[in-house]
């Protein structure tokens, strides 16, 4: 049986302090398709030196760009990375000897997710599983937090792990929770006026004390802080934004 030829495929703004170890990461594949938001650092001098095949785009948001880039490969399956991703040994050799099941036409993947140089491994943050490789036909939908649907009967796991350097700092935590949470009220319809003031704490506790994020140190606590402070400014807007409109 022939070997499966893969297209690895990224979307990329801005992310010269990433992009060289994510595409390092996946220099197994046979393509690399980047689409970048006209970005004004290095990122693209530095993808040049693994690809031929970059374009560019202006952002609207992530499905969309998600969507465009995936028209741009050639290869009959897909694997989405993100370029403050990287690829483990396991999951590289589970890729590049991968097997077609029948039936299946989707994969999950396991995360760790890392602060800093702290891997989050308890408040929810571990086991984190995502669809990221999977057939060509299939496409992203919803403009935030946007996923691949398909039939759970149709989902398969892949073994291994994708390294997610989410957070360098508070800072840059703070400045993307402020970011996707306006993006995603925009999404929500008609919240109730309890969700911005119940929500926050009640995720803090479960998520801080039930899921054992306290054992994350002092990352895992500024982490549900961030994340708490996510769905107060999330539901707030989107109450606000409705009331406005029902004016």
């Amino acid at each position: 049986m022939p070997r499966i030829k893969i297209s690895a495929v990224l979307i990329v703004k801005n992310e010269e302090a990433n992009i060289e170890k994510c595409l390092n990461s996946v220099s197994w594949a046979d393509e690399i398709i980047v689409v970048d938001d006209y970005s004004s650092d290095k990122t693209l001098e530095i993808a040049q030196q693994f690809t031929a095949k970059i374009f560019r785009r202006n952002f609207d948001n992530f499905a969309n760009q998600k969507n465009f880039a995936l028209g741009k490969a050639s290869n009959s399956w897909i694997f989405l990375i993100d370029a403050d991703e990287m690829v483990d040994e396991e999951l590289k050799n589970n890729l590049t000897n991968f097997i077609e099941e029948p039936g299946l036409d989707s994969y999950k993947i396991n995360f760790r997710h890392y602060f800093g140089k702290k891997w989050l491994a308890h408040g929810g943050q571990y086991p984190s599983y995502v669809i990221r490789f999977f057939r060509n036909y299939l496409r992203y939908q919803f403009a935030v937090h946007e996923k691949i649907s398909v039939e759970p009967a149709r989902l398969g796991t892949l073994n291994g792990h994708i390294t997610h350097l989410t957070y360098e700092d508070p800072k840059e935590l703070f400045n993307k929770v402020k970011r996707y949470s306006l993006a995603e009220a925009e999404q929500i319809d008609k919240p109730p006026f309890w969700k911005f003031i119940v929500m926050p704490g009640y995720r803090f506790l479960k998520d801080y004390f039930l899921k054992l994020g306290f054992l994350d140190g002092k990352e895992g606590f500024i982490l549900q802080i961030g994340l708490a402070y996510y769905d107060f400014l999330k539901f707030r807007k989107a109450f606000f934004e409705r009331q406005k409109k029902s004016a």
